[in-house]
């Protein structure tokens, strides 16, 4: 019995690690920024990159980089551009999604900058950035690459 529960064990942890990404797979020991702004008003809101660049070394997680840690009012993806797959999802909430609840938001529109730090890629990707809505869904306002 011991040892079917062993064998049992020893092949859930060769399942797991044949399906789990590797960093060194999609990204080099680097950080990329991106600075961007929120912007808009309660009914209308808009995603503008303001800068990109690259920081020497990545300091944030290596392991299950396209789970979304924590839930947030909004969430970052990168996608391969080759094979579509996402490599990489983070969640965030910001100043400015708290801002969209006030009752200035409805009659004024204003600008935050918010900046994000992401595994440098080796190849080509597409960057998405989503907002959550009332209902729970994230609605795209930005892709790049």
């Amino acid at each position: 019995m011991k040892k079917n529960i062993v064998l049992f064990i020893l092949c859930c942890f060769l399942f797991i690690n044949s399906k789990a990404q590797s960093f060194n797979d999609y990204f080099t020991d680097k950080t990329l920024r991106v600075d961007y702004i929120f912007s808009g008003t309660a009914n209308q809101q808009a995603v503008s990159v303001e800068a990109i660049s690259q920081l020497p070394s990545w300091a944030g997680r290596r392991h299950h980089l396209s789970d979304l840690p924590l839930d947030g009012n909004g969430q970052i993806m990168v996608n391969d551009l080759k094979s579509g797959a996402c490599i990489y999802k983070s969640s965030f909430s910001t100043l400015f999604q708290e801002w969209l609840d006030t009752d200035e938001a409805k009659n004024v529109s204003r600008g935050f900058e918010n900046t994000y730090l992401l595994p440098y890629p080796k190849h080509p990707v597409e960057i998405s950035i989503a907002f959550r809505d009332k209902k729970g869904n994230y609605a795209t306002l930005l892709k790049h690459m």
